[in-house]
This record gives C-alpha cells, structure tokens and sequence, in this order.
C-alpha cells in the first residue's frame, strides 16, 4: 500500500489525530513580557475546572481540549499591583485553531491581559466640584509607611500599582490656606479595580478628600525667652532677647507626641524675647502643643536641649497649659498656650535689656508748661574724646526706638537699652536731649531752653533706672503803655461850665468890694 499519510508494517492506514494543544499568556496590559503571580483557571461548559496554574516566565501549554466546546478563561487572582482580568471564552476548532472573545496573538497564543490598578484622588472644597490647590496629601500602607504623597493642583492625582485588597490611609497633612484639614479616610482597592473608601467616592471611582472652609477653632503659642542668675535670685527669671532665633513648634494629636497634626511651625525671634505663632483652622478635638526640632520631633517639658540657639529647656506657664480642647462652644476663642525657654548660660547672640524710665518736664518762669517743640533723647555708650561736646556711638538695636526717641512732654517713656554684661553686671550710660538725628542741643545756637538732669546713668538688667530732663526758659513780662487822654467833649460835658459860672461869680463880687470900697472913701 502506497500513502501520502502513515502506514503501519502490516499495511494498515493509519489516521492520526494530535492532541489540541493552545499556549496561555499572562501579561500586563499593552506589554509583552510574561507577567508572574497569577492565578488562572480554564473552565468547562459544565463549570468543571479543568486546568488551574499559577502564571510564570513563559506562557503556560494546555494539551488535550475539546474542539467544538467553548471554554472560560478566568484569572482568580492578579499579580500585586494589578487588577483581575475580566473573564474571556474561547473555542478550539476542529483544525486547531483557537476563536476567543479576548486576545489572541498571532502565533495563536491566547492573551490573560492585567491592568496596573489605578485610582484618582481629588481635593476639593466640601460639597463644591472645582479642584482645591495647595494641599500636602500622603497615603500610607497597613505597615504605616508612605507609598504616595503630593501637592494638589488643578487636577485629580493619578495613583498606579497599589495592592487591591489592602486598607489604605489617605491622609491631608496640610490644608490649602483658609481652609482646615480634612479627617483621616480609609479605602480598598478591590481585585476588579473598584474603590471601596469610608470616605467620599464619585460616580466615577475618584477618592474625595474634602476640607471644610475655616471657621473653626485657633490655637496662639507664645513663646518667651528667659535666664537667671543663681546668685542673684535662683527664682527671678529675666527676659534675654535674641539677635535672631528661630524656635519651632507642633500640634499633636495625642499626649505622647507621637501623632502630629500637621507639620511643625517656626517662630523667627528678632531683636526680641518673645515670638508667636498661630495654628489655625483646627477641628474640634483634643490638641497638645509641644516644643519641637525642625523636623517634627516633639521636645517634652523640662527636657535639657541642645541646638544653635544653645543649652535651655522649656517649660509651660502651668501644668497642663499645653493641652487645648477645641470644641463648637469655644472655637470663636483663640486659646493662647505660653511656653517658654530658659537658659542656664546664654549663648552668643543673646543679650538683655535694661530699662531706663526718662521724664521730660519743661518749666517756663518756674512753671510747669506746655511746648509746641518736638524734645528727643538720646542715650550714648562713650564720648568722643576729641570733641568733648559732641558724642557718639550711640546705642542702637533698641526694641522701642532706633538711636533716638521722641520725648514725651511733661510724660514718661520707657526705654529697652540693650545689655551685653552678665545680670550681676552694671554698666554706666550717658543719656542727652538730642535733635531728631541725636546731636546734643544743650547750648545749641536757636536751642531757647537750659536743659538740666541730662547726664549719665547707671543701668543693670535687674532693676530700672530713672531720670528726669527738665527744659527751663525765663520769659519777661512787658509793661503796657499808658493810654493818652482824650481831648473834653465839646458838647454834653457840663464840668467845665460850672467851673466857668464859679469864676465869674468870684469876679463879680471882687468887682463888687472895690466899688463898694470906693464909695467910702469918696464919702
């Protein structure tokens, strides 16, 4: 027998039939490497399993199905990162070829594609749709880690290659300004890719973190900066101010210090012993204000530190000062927590103040008087030997007044005079009515008062110091002139009649007795 098929050799014919065979391939989706980890099953049209394999490096061979029965295709489990594969059926044809619903390559070889899993988170304002900027926003895994952080923007924020089944923490560190910081939400990736949250989810899939406009509770720290001296007085605490400092300080949410509530804020402290800052916003809840370094770390009270600023330790004003309950009652109020910083030795950059009271009177006459002339002080370190009426080196770097200080008449002000002794220190000052620009005016041309009381003055950091600058003018009393008399009415004025009427009446009888007189001597 002679054929162009097998033959067997006893002459029999031989019809040779081969097993199907199909290749199964597990890949990510538009890629073509062989993508490990799955779980996949081929199911039958009575719903037998009848081939099950974890996915490798190369695609997986099945021998021996049925042609003419449609077959499930179906992935039960997806490689970490990625989710299931929505089922597809497939068909052997009686000439070995394979018809599928899903993919199938050229070289026949059917296609088990995964999709990384992909979430989008958006940040909005409560119950408004349009995108809220500014946000610092972290995911953070069951072991606590953070797999994913960002600033918003105008867009939702894409996540890639989370594990499904996983709760994660989607947590807002910082609220955009004006706004307060969004509660902590939960959410799942389920295998199909669908979100599972006990926050806010669109219609869309889209994670909501939402901020509620600021209305809400306000905490002010304050923070001051003391020292003492042991010697002087171990109970006595004086202000020390910083050249320029800055200090650092938190919220948290429990008394351990171990869950912050936002990020650390920074008090710059510039020619002053005291700074403040605001942490606004805030939700109703328990907070604990902590010193803390830079990055975060919270500082407990009494605990020795030591940084740039030098060797010192905090502590709050009264126990228990630091922890502040915000609830709707009291959120209008602004709770002020004071927390302060004593140093032991005071580092370079640290300096006191000492107060100096100055009284300014003005004496006309000997009278007390007002001036319309604007008087300053000023108060100097030394004096220029060459010039003995002119000094110079005038103490600048006051915290009430730069170089000189506009008096107040008949008044007192108060004076900060920087001091760079120790506390036991006492150092001599000399203080001058001065001009605007700090020239000495006393005996000035044009200056029209004597000045008294200016002179020096001794000042420590532990007691204030006085002096009073009198300004005496004498002014004299001019003498009014008389007022010439005014010429005799001609009419109206009867005094000068009279006076008329009288002499003629003495001329009248004068001429009377000589007549009379005459008359006798004639007889």
């Amino acid at each position: 027998v002679e054929s162009s098929g097998s033959v067997t050799e006893d002459g029999i014919l031989l019809v040779e039939d081969d097993k199907t065979s199909i290749q199964v391939s597990k890949v990510e989706t538009g890629a073509g490497e062989e993508l490990p980890g799955a779980h996949i099953e081929i199911i039958d049209s009575e719903g037998t399993i009848v081939e099950e394999w974890i996915s490798g490096t190369e695609p997986h061979p099945i021998v021996g199905l049925k042609t003419g029965e449609e077959y499930t295709l179906r992935e039960t489990v997806a490689p970490e990162g990625y989710t299931i594969a929505t089922d597809t059926t497939f068909t052997i044809n009686p000439d070995g070829t394979v018809e599928s619903s899903g993919s199938v390559t050229q070289d026949g070889i059917l296609l088990v594609e995964d999709d990384k899993t992909s979430i989008q988170v958006s940040k909005r304002e409560t119950g408004a749709g349009e995108e809220l900027p500014g946000a610092h926003i972290e995911i953070i895994d069951s072991e606590g880690t953070v797999v994913e952080e960002w600033i918003s923007g105008t867009e939702p924020h894409p996540i890639k290659g989370l594990k499904t089944e996983e709760e994660y923490i989607l947590r807002e560190t910082v609220a955009p300004e004006g706004y307060s910081i969004a509660t902590d939400t939960t959410f799942t990736i389920n295998p199909d890719g669908t979100v599972v949250s006990s926050g806010s989810v669109t219609e869309d899939g889209i994670l909501l973190i939402e901020d509620d406009k600021a209305n809400l509770g306000k905490i002010i720290v304050t923070k001051k900066l003391k020292a003492f001296d042991e010697e002087i007085d171990p109970d006595e605490f004086i202000d020390l101010y910083a050249k320029d400092a800055t200090f650092y300080v938190g919220l948290f949410t429990d008394e351990e210090a171990t869950v912050p509530y936002g990020l650390p804020k920074a008090i710059h402290i510039v020619n002053a012993c005291a700074g403040t800052v605001e942490f606004a916003n805030l939700k109703n809840g328990t907070y604990y204000v902590y010193e803390t370094t830079a990055d975060g770390i919270a500082i407990m009270p009494d605990e020795e530190v030591k940084d740039d600023n030098g060797e010192y330790t905090c502590f709050f004003e009264d126990e228990g000062s630091n922890v502040v309950e915000i609830t709707p009652a009291n959120a209008a109020t602004d709770d002020i927590v004071e927390l302060t910083n004593l140093f032991l030795e005071w580092p370079d950059g640290f300096d006191f103040r000492a107060e100096l009271n100055v009284t300014k009177q003005i004496r006309v006459n000997g009278q007390a008087a007002d001036a319309d002339e604007s008087f300053y002080v000023g108060v100097f370190s030394e004096k220029d030997l060459d010039e003995a009426d002119v000094w110079t080196n005038i103490v600048d770097d006051m915290t009430t007044f730069n170089n000189v200080q506009l008096l107040d008449n008949n008044g007192t002000i108060h004076l900060e005079v920087p001091f760079e002794g120790g506390l036991g220190d006492t150092i001599t000052y000399w203080v001058f009515e001065t001009d605007e620009e700090g020239h000495k005016v006393s005996g000035a041309t044009g200056f029209g008062y004597v000045v008294s009381g200016e002179g020096t003055v001794a000042l420590n950091p532990t007691a204030p110091a006085n002096i009073t600058i009198t300004n005496s003018r004498t002014e004299i009393e001019e003498t009014p002139t008389p007022t010439p008399s005014s010429p005799a009415p001609k009419t109206g004025d009867n005094s000068r009649a009279e006076l008329y009427l009288l002499l003629m009446a003495a001329a009248m009888l004068a001429m009377g007795g000589s007549v009379y007189g005459k008359k006798r001597r004639q007889k």
